[in-house]
């Protein structure tokens, strides 16, 4: 399940965008950065409007494309400002995956469809669908354990997102107390 996470700061909206701002302005992206890379915990910031996104750089020499990434707003407060957002998975880690179980669904499908057909059939030495139905249940364990592996793995990029969140957009947690 996704969850929604809220922050609250006392600076306005346009300061909060100018220091988002200010974070993208510092680490542009560059073809050099594919072998040097920022330091472990480095974060970097794309705003559209007043929405935008957030990734961390993990530790040096380590790779993971399904690392958490944070996709926010900022919404505009009688206090100040509310963050909005939630870590989801960078959008091509989203695309590889659905594609990848949509691929195991229907293969498991096309199994399930002819495992009723083969039984009617004399008994041959052709491969029953049971092997199929086997593979795409592997292929969907094996996936699903790699995703929660890889996102158990980011955990420092998680915390090093909320406490750029804490440190430049002097944000805390949203409750009805932080409200007013």
């Amino acid at each position: 399940m996704i969850q929604t996470l809220e922050y609250h700061t006392s600076l306005p909206v346009h300061e909060c965008l100018a220091r988002l701002s200010r974070t993208a302005a510092e680490h542009p992206w560059s073809v050099q950065r594919l072998w040097l890379p920022l330091p472990e915990g480095t974060v970097e910031s794309t705003v559209w409007g007043q929405r935008f996104f957030l990734s961390a750089w993990p530790p040096l020499n380590t790779r993971n494309s399904f690392a958490p990434v944070f996709y926010g707003r900022l919404l505009s407060d009688a206090a100040g400002t509310r963050v909005v957002g939630r870590f989801l998975l960078y959008p091509i880690a989203m695309a590889f995956l659905a594609v990848w179980f949509g691929g195991t669904l229907f293969w498991l499908l096309v199994a399930l469809y002819l495992e009723p057909m083969q039984r009617a059939q004399p008994v041959s030495l052709e491969l029953s669908a049971l092997g199929p139905i086997a593979a795409a249940s592997g292929l969907t364990l094996f996936a699903s354990l790699l995703v929660r592996f890889a996102v158990r793995s980011g955990v420092s990029q998680r915390q090093a997102i909320q406490d750029y969140l804490r440190s430049v957009l002097e944000a805390s947690p949203w409750s009805e107390a932080t409200a007013g």
